[in-house]
C-alpha cells in the first residue's frame, strides 16, 4: 500500500504540474523613482537640455544623449556626472545643421542630419567612423522615419507624393522598404498608409492626435503598423510576410480633454514662445473622432516587441502590451504616460521625460522588473 500510495502521490505531482506552470503569468513593472535622471529640474536653468532628440546606454554603463538644441552628443557617468561631448553646428564630418534622430545600430551609434539628410556613424568611443546617405532610389524618396536592429539593417517608410498633397485632411500611401547602413538601395516591402495631415495652400504636417505609420526591426523581424487598426504588418528581413500581430480593443472617441492635453505636449516640445501659434493652428484644423489605438512600437533587447497604447488625457500612466518574435502576447507593462521610450534593456528601461505640466526635458532611465506571479 505503501508503494501505491508514494505511486500515487508522483502521478498526481505530474498531473498537477503542468496546471501549476499554467496558472503562472509574468508580471513586468519599472520602479517609481528612476534609478538616473539628467537634465534640469523645475527652476533650475544648469544643465538643461534644449530638445532630446534619442538617448541610448552604452556597453560601460555610460548614458549617451543627443541634444538637437546644442547640436551634440552628451556622454554621462550612472552616476549623472557629464563626462564629454561631441559634435556640433556645422555641415563638416562630425556635425549637424539639424540632428533630428539618434539611432543605436548594435556596436555603432548613428546621428541622422535631416538638413543634410545624412548620417555619421560613431563608434563607442565617440570617434566618428563613416557618414553616408540612405539611396532615394526607391519610390525616388529620402525616409520620412526609420529603425535599426543591432546588426544594421534598417526600416524605413518614405514621404507622400506632390501629387497627393491636398487642402484639409487627407492620408496618402508611402513607400515601405528596407536597407543596410549605407547607400545601397535596399530591398522594396510595398507602400503602407502615411501619417494623416493637415494640407494647407503653403504645404502640410501631421495631423494633432492623427493616425501615424510605426516601425520597428528586431533580429529576425521587421514590424509596420498604419495605426489604422490594431494590426502590425510582419515581415521577414529578406521581404517575405508573415503573420500579423493583433489584438482587441475599443475604439475611443477623441475628447475636448484629449486636444488639450495634446496642445499641452506639443508646446512642452517646441517650447512656451510656439503656444499662440500652435493654438491658432489648432483652432482651425478638423481633429480626428477617434484616437489611434497605439503610438509607439519599440522591440527590446530580448527581441520582444513592445506597442505602446494611445494614453489618454487624465491618466498618468500608460500600457505597453509585449509581443514575443513569435506574435504571441507576453505581458502588459504600464509605464509612465510622460516617458517617450527610447531603448529597452533586459532590466531597464530609457527615454526622454517631457511633463507637459512642467515643460522640462529630461532623461530617465527606470530599473525594469520582471517576475513570476
Amino acid at each position: 500500500m505503501r508503494v501505491l500510495r508514494a505511486g500515487a502521490l508522483v502521478l498526481c505531482a505530474l498531473l498537477a504540474g503542468p496546471s501549476w506552470s499554467r496558472a503562472q503569468s509574468p508580471v513586468w513593472s519599472i520602479d517609481s523613482k528612476p534609478m538616473l535622471v539628467l537634465g534640469k529640474a523645475i527652476g533650475d536653468e544648469s544643465e538643461a537640455f534644449a530638445a532630446i532628440s534619442g538617448t541610448t546606454r552604452l556597453p560601460n554603463g555610460n548614458v549617451l544623449v543627443a541634444d538637437r538644441g546644442a547640436f551634440s552628443l552628451h556622454v554621462y557617468a550612472p552616476t549623472g556626472e557629464e563626462l564629454r561631448k561631441f559634435g556640433r553646428k556645422g555641415t563638416g564630418p562630425g556635425e549637424f545643421g539639424y540632428l533630428a534622430r539618434l539611432y543605436r545600430c548594435g556596436s555603432s551609434v548613428m546621428a541622422y542630419d535631416i538638413e543634410g539628410s545624412r548620417m555619421s556613424v560613431f563608434a563607442m568611443d565617440g570617434m566618428l567612423t563613416r557618414s553616408f546617405r540612405f539611396s532615394t532610389k526607391i519610390g525616388t524618396n529620402i525616409p520620412y522615419a526609420s529603425a535599426c536592429n543591432r546588426d544594421g539593417v534598417f526600416l524605413h517608410y518614405g514621404w507622400e507624393s506632390r501629387a497627393d498633397m491636398k487642402v484639409g485632411v487627407y492620408r496618402a500611401s508611402v513607400p515601405l522598404w528596407i536597407s543596410g547602413a549605407d547607400s545601397s538601395t535596399g530591398r522594396w516591402l510595398g507602400t503602407v498608409e502615411g501619417s494623416e495631415r493637415w494640407g494647407q495652400p503653403g504645404g502640410s504636417g501631421p495631423l494633432p492626435l492623427g493616425r501615424e505609420p510605426r516601425i520597428a526591426v528586431g533580429a529576425r523581424r521587421a514590424y509596420v503598423g498604419d495605426a489604422t487598426t490594431y494590426a502590425i504588418r510582419v515581415f521577414s528581413l529578406d521581404g517575405r510576410p508573415l503573420a500579423d500581430i493583433r489584438k482587441a480593443v475599443k475604439t475611443i472617441p477623441v475628447t475636448r480633454a484629449d486636444i488639450e492635453a495634446e496642445l499641452e505636449r506639443q508646446v512642452a516640445d517646441v517650447g512656451e514662445n510656439e503656444r499662440k501659434g500652435l493654438t491658432r493652428y489648432f483652432e482651425k484644423i478638423v481633429m480626428p473622432k477617434t484616437l489611434p489605438p497605439y503610438r509607439a512600437l519599440v522591440v527590446d533587447a530580448n527581441d520582444n516587441l513592445w506597442v505602446q497604447d494611445y494614453a489618454r488625457s487624465a491618466t498618468g500612466a500608460v500600457i505597453w502590451t509585449v509581443f514575443d518574435p513569435t506574435g504571441k502576447q507576453v505581458v502588459e507593462v504600464p509605464l509612465p504616460q510622460s516617458l517617450e521610450v527610447h531603448e529597452i534593456g533586459t532590466d531597464y528601461v530609457l527615454g526622454r521625460f517631457l511633463d507637459p505640466n512642467d515643460s522640462v526635458p529630461q532623461v530617465r532611465m527606470y530599473r525594469l522588473v520582471k517576475r513570476i506571479r
